[in-house]
């Protein structure tokens, strides 16, 4: 099966779709034209008590992350939250 290619939006800096997409698997690999972006988002888990939390990605690493992610296509900014979260 076919892996499913992760398709962002296009947008300006003031965040106004520029009319074609930007994909994952191309970042890096091709130029992104002058002035294209892709939207994401950042997730802050705060307990009651105040503390933010982070997530260990690899318990092999000393790396820590706070929820995010890139919002695909024409996603909601909740769905994509949700999708960032893990939930």
């Amino acid at each position: 099966m076919a892996k499913k290619r992760e398709v962002w939006d296009a947008v300006d800096e003031n965040g106004e779709l520029l009319g074609f997409d930007l994909y994952r698997d191309e970042w890096g690999k091709k130029p992104i034209p002058e002035g294209a972006h892709h939207r994401v988002v950042e997730i802050f888990t705060v307990t009651k008590q105040g503390e933010v939390l982070c997530t260990q990605r690899d318990p092999k690493k000393r790396i820590f992350a706070l929820g995010g992610d890139r919002r695909l296509r024409c996603k909601r900014r909740k769905t994509a939250c949700r999708r960032g979260a893990g939930a």
